[in-house]
């Protein structure tokens, strides 16, 4: 009997599966920038360098902020052929990077969280069950997490309210128990005081609202 054996070679992207793939992303092309500003500064090109010095990136997902163009009539020179990227903006005056939903409105920058998967037609189990092995105390911790990392992404308090509510929901059908999460709310409201504050409001208002609707 003969054994064959095939080997595959990833010629193209980084190692996947492992934890330390977004790093390795992260430093890989952070060597390009750093030479291709490098030799902007080098030719004296110190306008160009500073506005690239706008952009913002992690992994493959890059942002320009009011870099006057500069990212997109450059950034083929300084990364690898490798290196594909696509214009995602909605309009001239809003995108998506990462989770979050920037627009200008009136001169100023706006945000709110995005998350899209949202736009898929079937659902994503993206936070714990009770049914599973996780303990219920780091279960309900994630629950703060979220509510935190919602707070922080969203400038307005009507989108920050939606996504809560719609993450109540879906923490109930996986069987939390909703009065400890208005427990875990009111923990929330009390520990981040300075980074809900932002809203203007008293979020603890909001409760009628996102457990009793």
């Amino acid at each position: 009997m003969v054994l064959f054996i095939a080997v595959y070679f990833q010629k193209v992207g980084i190692p996947m599966g492992t934890n330390c793939a977004p790093f390795l992303a992260n430093i890989f092309l952070h060597v390009y920038e750093y030479e291709y500003l490098n030799k902007l500064v080098n030719e004296g090109n110190l306008g160009t360098a500073k506005l690239l010095s706008n952009t913002f990136r992690y992994q493959d997902d890059c942002i320009a902020l009011n870099d006057g163009d500069a990212f997109r009539q450059h950034y083929r020179r300084m990364y690898p052929a490798e290196m594909t990227l696509e214009n995602t903006n909605l309009t001239k005056a809003v995108c998506t990077f990462l989770d979050l939903r920037i627009s200008i409105f009136q001169g100023k920058f706006r945000y709110c969280s995005y998350d899209k998967r949202k736009c898929f037609d079937f659902d994503i189990c993206n936070y714990p069950h009770l049914d599973g092995n996780i303990p219920w105390g780091s279960s309900y911790g994630v629950f703060l997490s979220q509510l935190v990392r919602f707070c922080n992404i969203n400038l307005k308090t009507d989108t920050f309210l939606h996504d809560i509510k719609l993450m109540v929901k879906k923490f109930v059908k996986q069987g939390f128990i909703a009065e400890k999460l208005l427990d875990t709310f009111l923990k929330f409201s009390m520990r981040y005081l300075f980074t809900w504050s932002k809203f203007g409001t008293d979020i603890t208002t909001l409760i009628s609202r996102i457990f009793m609707s």
